[in-house]
Parts: structure tokens; C-alpha cells; sequence
């Protein structure tokens, strides 16, 4: 009789039980950490794409609020300001020196977490959770936060700066 290569003889060929059991487990364990590690990088992308939001409100605001919007100018070319109180918010007016002087307004509404630019009202910060303002003789105090907040993350960032007026 002839032997073929094709023919099974005992203990020649296929895989164990105990193989297919050893090799399926540490599959199944390399996908379960391969999927953690998966969640657990879209939960740090999450919190950092919130905080970039977070920081790119305030400081977009913080930033209007010192060199202006547009054609017209901010806080620090301010020769009069006039900060008045109101139910739930503040308006910072002020007047600009120089050339051609110009009249401009902040408000801020804590319902909309809006600060609002005038002439024009055009929205010069959103998402502010806190705004303060604090003016003196020759210099205005701001503090500005916003709070972000997702299902698996909380954000706040905060920033405050002196403005001291360029044209009294």
C-alpha cells in the first residue's frame, strides 16, 4: 500500500483544545485592552477638546474686550469709562481719545452668558458663566470664566486682567 502526504496519521495534525483554548483567550484579552485603551483616549480627547473651547471663548472675549472688534477700538485706547449695574449683568461704557473719537459699550447678560459689543451689537464672548468688572480712576479690573461641561468631563478656565486706559 501505498503512503500519501495527504493521508491523517495519529498525532500529526490539526490543533488541541488546550491550543485553541490559550490561543482564543489571549486574543480575546489583547481586543479587551486594545478597546480600554480606545475609550480611554476618546474619553483625553474629549476633556481637551473642551478645554480648547473653554480657552478659545474666554480669551477671544478678554480679547475684545482690550484692543476692540473690528474698526473700532477696546479699553485701552479708553480716555472716559462708565461701568453701571444691572439686573444680572453689567454695561462698560466708554469713549476713545484721538483723531476721530469713537463711543463704545460692553454688555454683559449672566441669562444669555453674552457679552455684547455696541455700536452694532455684535457678540464679542459667549459661554461666559462669570463676568466681572471692577473700574478705577486710571484703570478697569476684568475677570471673565466660562465653564464647559460633557458627559465625562468638566472644564473651567478663568483669566482676569488690569486695563489701564491709554488717553486719560
Amino acid at each position: 500500500m501505498k503512503h500519501t502526504p495527504h493521508s491523517l496519521t495519529p498525532g500529526c495534525g490539526g490543533f488541541t483544545l488546550m491550543e485553541l483554548v490559550v490561543a482564543s483567550a489571549t486574543s480575546l484579552t489583547v481586543m479587551s485592552v486594545t478597546l480600554l485603551v480606545f475609550v480611554n483616549l476618546l474619553r483625553s480627547w474629549n476633556g481637551i477638546e473642551l478645554r480648547m473651547q473653554a480657552d478659545r471663548d474666554v480669551n477671544m472675549a478678554m480679547s475684545r474686550i482690550v484692543y476692540g472688534m473690528g474698526d473700532r477700538y477696546g479699553l485701552r485706547a479708553a480716555s472716559n469709562v462708565s461701568l453701571t449695574s444691572n439686573t444680572g449683568g453689567w454695561t462698560l461704557s466708554y469713549n476713545t481719545g484721538g483723531t476721530t473719537p469713537q463711543t463704545n459699550s460692553f454688555t454683559y447678560s449672566s441669562s444669555t452668558s453674552n457679552l455684547v459689543f455696541n455700536p452694532g451689537s455684535k457678540l464679542a464672548g459667549k459661554n461666559l458663566s462669570y463676568a466681572l468688572a471692577v473700574a478705577g480712576v486710571q484703570s478697569l479690573v476684568v475677570t471673565l470664566r466660562v465653564d464647559r461641561a460633557s458627559s465625562a468631563a468638566k472644564v473651567r478656565r478663568e483669566i482676569g486682567t488690569e486695563i489701564f486706559y491709554r488717553n486719560m
